[in-house]
């Protein structure tokens, strides 16, 4: 048995090597073309992610100045509330998080998902227990740096969300002369820290809160600036809810629209079904349960504002906001009691869940028309609402690396894929971008770059890429070949490693039947435990070649061969006699029968030996021949008898 497991061991192993020296020459002869179509796969993936797809995509660090001058120019923590509606404004592809800082870092929150309810809930909490350091300065580097950080997270960085930064102080950089650290070491990170956000696309919306007039722009108007983002300005807290709701509006370049209010009554016109959220803001010095409002459908129905899925509310003491998800288009009306024109301000902003998809050729060449294809889709694919499409305007943005830039005007075929051509007169680099705008909205479509050659680089290339593409061609060729040879041979090999392997059992199985010797221990087997010794089974009795021939004997006394016989330890036979001290002598005439018994004769055995006459009958019988005789071997041999010996005449039975 170990044989037979040492010998499928063997075979097993040989099985495992082979195949892994296939698999090492197929992937060695492909390491160059894998490595190739690796490249070729992750450039078609970042090509193939679109930055927008119908959902806002966007992730937010709010940092807020803690500092002690904000107890007087946000007395009512108007800011803190601000952070509450711009939660409330994304949706569940957003991520948001927070900085609060003064000349220290006082707190901050990772990125959360908007659509993890939990962990947005636990942020808002946070924000809103925020107190203003009344020792506090501020360092607004520092602030910047730690959202900076946020944002470049490895988990917030790759998951292809667009990321931005809403700054909100009410002064300048000033720092303690006792404090951690220097004006010179926070310039120094501010230079730094700006640079960083500029690379990596993050623009920085900054607030200031200049409520007593000694705040000064520049270093608010510099940050937005290097980071590509828009600076503001107000004198006081209270304007803070409709700035926020402003950059809101900026960042997805949305529209809000200001409403009427009419004995109560707002209208909210829902023009198309592409629009994917309508939020209303209203902004009173009124309490909630003053305004008590109410929404209805474009039928008439009241719509429930508690436990709706496709209703959300908020509430703080600065704002109340209502959100329709995928809202039925028509007019709807949202009656608020007390509510006139004077005290509350109704703001209706429309998120449009359409996208654009842009196509360019590149590279290309000088003195040829290049054409630009885009077109516009939504969650369901082509959009196909005619009069939202009437409505568009598209126009695309060619921009050269020295910053010259030319607008041009798309128009649309049939299949609603808007299109124009460009006849580019310098070689260099550009990028190129579609931009729809109704009056309520605008999107962008992801910014393409577009390199543009003279003709005869351009020849020059098509002639390189060609050369590449029958290279390729061949080298695929030849790839596939290789492999299905390696396969090939494999299992050829294989089968003549289990055939040999198998005639290799079969004749040691053979060479250990033939000679009986014991196998050899497996050397892939733990060597067994110590067994005790087992005692060993009785021989069977064998029939000699001729019996011998019967032989009458006599026993005068029983007694006196028990006393004159004795068996010793280990089977050794001792006389007791004086007659008989040779032990070699006593062996001459007495031989132990099969199993440890003493063969007598037995035609005159006195009566009281009853259990050597059934000994001799056993073997008597046993012995006989086909004449009814003993083999001569057993017969009675007088050459030792002296004449004393009580045995003598006996024919003793041999084994």
């Amino acid at each position: 048995m170990m044989l037979k497991n040492a010998g499928r061991k063997t075979a097993a192993w040989l099985m495992v090597l082979l195949l892994v020296m296939s698999c090492l020459l197929v992937s060695v002869h492909a390491e160059g073309s894998d490595t190739a179509v690796s490249q070729s796969s992750q450039t078609a993936a970042a090509e193939e992610t679109p930055s927008d797809n119908g959902q806002m995509n966007l992730d937010v660090v709010f940092v807020l100045d803690a500092s002690g001058s904000m107890i007087k120019s946000d007395p009512n923590k108007v800011a803190l509330d601000a952070y509450r509606l711009f939660c409330d404004l994304l949706d569940d592809s957003c991520g948001i998080g927070y900085v609060v800082f003064t000349h220290e870092l006082l707190s901050s929150s990772e990125v959360v998902n908007i659509s993890d309810k939990a962990a947005l809930t636990d942020s808002k909490n946070k924000m809103a227990s925020v107190k203003y350091d009344k020792g506090g300065f501020t360092d607004i580097a520092l602030g910047l740096t730690k959202a900076k950080d946020l944002l470049t997270a490895p988990e917030v960085k790759n998951d292809h969300r667009e990321k931005v930064i809403i700054l909100l102080t009410d002064g300048n950089t000033a720092l303690p002369k006792d404090g951690p650290r220097t004006l010179e070491k926070s310039n120094d990170e501010m230079d730094a820290t700006l640079m960083a956000l500029y690379d990596y696309h993050i623009p920085v919306y900054a607030i200031g809160l200049n409520y007593d007039g000694r705040m000064k722009q520049e270093e608010m108007q510099r940050i937005a600036n290097e980071t590509n983002g828009v600076w503001y300005e107000t004198t006081t807290s209270e304007e803070l809810v409709k700035i926020f709701s402003d950059v809101f509006g900026n960042i997805y370049q949305l529209n809000g629209e200001q409403k009427e209010i009419v004995e109560g009554n707002v209208q909210i016109t829902v023009a198309d079904n592409s629009v994917f959220t309508v939020s209303v803001i209203v902004r009173s010095s009124l309490k909630m349960e003053e305004l008590n409002p109410k929404l209805y459908d474009p039928s008439g129905k009241e719509v429930s504002l508690q436990n709706n899925k496709d209703i959300s509310v908020s509430t703080t003491s600065s704002y109340t906001m209502i959100k329709i998800f995928y809202p039925d288009e028509g007019n709807w009306r949202l009656h608020l009691d007390k509510a006139n024109n004077d005290n509350c301000v109704v703001t209706q902003m429309d998120y449009y869940s359409i996208y654009l998809e842009q196509k360019v050729s590149t590279p290309a060449p000088t003195g040829q028309p290049l054409k630009i294809e885009t077109t516009i889709k939504n969650s369901d694919g082509v959009l196909q609402d005619k009069r939202l499409l009437d409505s568009i305007t598209m126009n695309v943005k060619i921009v050269s690396k020295g910053g010259k830039q030319v607008t041009k005007l798309m128009k649309s075929d049939a299949a609603g894929v808007y299109y124009c051509e460009w006849q580019p007169e310098e070689a260099g680099d550009y990028t190129v971008t579609t931009i729809a705008e109704t009056p309520k909205f605008k999107k962008n479509s992801k910014s393409e770059p577009v390199e543009i050659m003279t003709p005869e680089d351009y020849e020059n290339y098509l002639k390189g890429a060609g050369r590449g593409e029958e290279a390729k061609g061949h080298e695929d060729s030849g790839n596939g070949w290789f492999t299905i040879v390696v396969i090939l041979i494999s299992l050829v090999v294989a089968l003549l490693l289990i055939f040999a392997v198998t005639v290799i059992i079969r004749n040691v199985r053979r060479n250990h039947a033939v000679s009986g010797q014991a196998e050899e221990p497996d050397a892939f087997q733990p060597t067994p435990a110590v067994q005790p010794p087992q005692p060993k089974e009785k021989a069977p009795p064998v029939k000699p070649a001729t019996p011998p021939e019967l032989v009458d004997y006599e026993i005068v006394e029983h007694d006196a061969l028990e006393n004159l016989i004795k068996k010793g330890p280990d089977n050794v036979f001792n006389a007791s006699a004086d007659d008989y001290q040779s032990d070699a002598a006593l062996e001459a005439l007495i031989r132990k029968g099969p199993d440890n018994t003493f063969a007598v004769g037995k035609d005159k055995l006195p009566e009281e030996m009853d259990e050597d006459e059934e000994y001799g009958d056993e073997y008597g019988d046993e012995y006989e021949d086909d004449e009814g005789g003993l083999d001569e071997e057993y017969e009675d041999s007088d050459d030792d008898d002296d004449g004393n010996n009580p045995l003598a005449g006996l024919n003793i039975r041999k084994d």
